[in-house]
């Protein structure tokens, strides 16, 4: 998919998804999502659902194992894998988990044509 826009890498593929837990002041947990591919871009994302942390944590992990391999360009490809191609349409633990690697690729998206997302997106 990336093949057409000029200056996107090739072959770009996604490499590594990790989370990262964060506390707020009120010691609430919140997680930043860095999705690295081997052009070495990589993209942040966060989730900020407090109470389910452990849970998001795990979600994340799993996710990866859809995304790990693929181009980032593919983000609407790569959503519905993730939403859908669970036994059952993700709820909420997976939906907040994918809103966190969805940023992250989006980010990597931006970042790979030198531009601020907001330009991406036509903003």
């Amino acid at each position: 998919m990336s093949g057409g826009i000029k200056g996107v890498p090739q072959q770009m593929k996604v490499t590594e998804i990790r989370s990262f837990p964060v506390r707020d002041v009120d010691g609430r947990l919140y997680f930043i999502v860095r999705v690295d591919t081997d052009a070495g871009i990589y993209g942040l994302g966060e989730v900020g659902v407090a109470r389910l942390g452990r849970s998001i944590a795990i979600a994340i992990d799993h996710l990866s194992e859809v995304v790990i391999g693929s181009d980032p360009w593919e983000t609407e490809r790569l959503w519905q894998l993730m939403f859908r191609g669970l036994f059952f349409p993700a709820e909420r633990v997976y939906a907040c988990a994918i809103s966190g690697i969805d940023m992250a690729l989006w980010d990597i998206k931006a970042k790979s044509v030198g531009m601020s997302l907001y330009k991406l997106l036509g903003g």
